[in-house]
């Protein structure tokens, strides 16, 4: 009989490419309707332009979904913002910095309940298409972007929109796409 003994890496490979596949797992048996990884992927690339309801849905069920989403978006992001310093007080416009990258909110004069979202890029051959926030419990929302100009993109956002209220959360994390 021969026995074998894993050497702590090949243990936390194994482990991870089983928690890999209880999650695709997951994926398909969601409740409300499968959804396929691939699809799912397409959707995390910005590359389903209409008809991904079926997605969301899937995505508002399945926490082991989000998890994976969150997975695809985090390995594809062109930039990351993480977690911010500080906790942003409740009238305080939150500021993050990533690699090579600057976001910010600036109050709008000519409207009170909207803000400008501006992102500054350092790489200007990059041109991301959609900022991703996630929360702990990989909850996300999702901005499609305009056309970055020198360097420079800017949306008008409202105040009480998903990706505020997500921006000022501390611990949550965000990625150009």
């Amino acid at each position: 009989m021969i026995t074998y003994t894993p050497n702590p890496k090949d243990k936390e490979v194994a482990q991870a490419e089983f928690r890999a596949l209880s999650q695709a797992q997951g994926l398909m048996d969601a409740e409300g309707g499968a959804v396929s990884p691939s699809r799912l992927w397409a959707y995390a690339q910005s590359q389903l332009s209409d008809g991904f309801e079926d997605v969301l849905h899937a995505l508002d069920q399945n926490p082991d979904m989000r998890k994976a989403y969150g997975a695809m978006i985090r390995s594809a992001a062109m930039y990351s913002f993480p977690e911010a310093m500080a906790a942003a007080e409740a009238d305080t416009l939150p500021e993050r910095a990533g690699q090579g990258c600057k976001l910010s909110l600036k109050p709008s004069r000519a409207e009170q309940t909207q803000l400008y979202l501006i992102i500054e890029l350092a790489d200007t051959s990059k041109k991301p298409k959609a900022l991703v926030v996630s929360d702990k419990k990989d909850r996300t929302a999702l901005l499609t972007l305009p056309q970055a100009r020198d360097g420079i993109i800017q949306v008008i956002v409202e105040k009480n929109s998903d990706i505020v209220r997500l921006l000022k959360d501390p611990k949550s994390e965000a990625y150009l796409k």
